[in-house]
């Protein structure tokens, strides 16, 4: 019951319609980060924000490709005295969750920044819009 307790205000703030918004998280925990969303973390706090699909060239799940494609994002990490990081990460196609081998990481002011999936994967019978994007993320603070 403590977990769902602790859970709770973070799922209700990642459901929020309006992307700037911000949501909160604690160090350590995924969280989903929508196309050009804020997120604050942890109790200093520092800020996350989805600013850029620069490149999207991932397999569609329903093709058989000689290559897997990749996606590359910019997020921008911020503190309220106005350290700022810029930084692209990239996941290749076919990388979720269970992946963990395969994600990419950086580590910037203090934070190693994960991205572990992004949603939604390309299909060739759909279409998306850049506003459909979603970043599964983690955070840890280094020591």
């Amino acid at each position: 019951m403590k977990k769902f307790m602790l859970l709770f205000p973070l799922l209700v703030f990642s459901c929020s319609e309006d992307s700037s918004v911000d949501s909160s998280s604690t160090l350590l925990e995924e969280v989903w980060l929508k196309y050009k969303q804020t997120i604050s973390i942890g109790a200093e706090p520092i800020y996350l924000t989805f600013n850029e699909v620069l490149s999207e060239s991932r397999c569609p799940s329903n093709v058989v490709c000689v290559w897997q494609g990749e996606a590359n994002l910019e997020f921008k990490l911020f503190t309220p005295s106005m350290y700022e990081r810029k930084f692209n990460l990239k996941i290749e196609g076919f990388v979720g969750r269970a992946d963990t081998v395969a994600h990419k990481y950086i580590d910037t002011l203090g934070y190693r920044i994960t991205l572990m999936q992004l949603d939604p994967y390309p299909h060739t019978d759909s279409t998306r819009q850049i506003a459909d994007y979603s970043a599964l993320m983690k955070i840890k603070k280094l020591e």
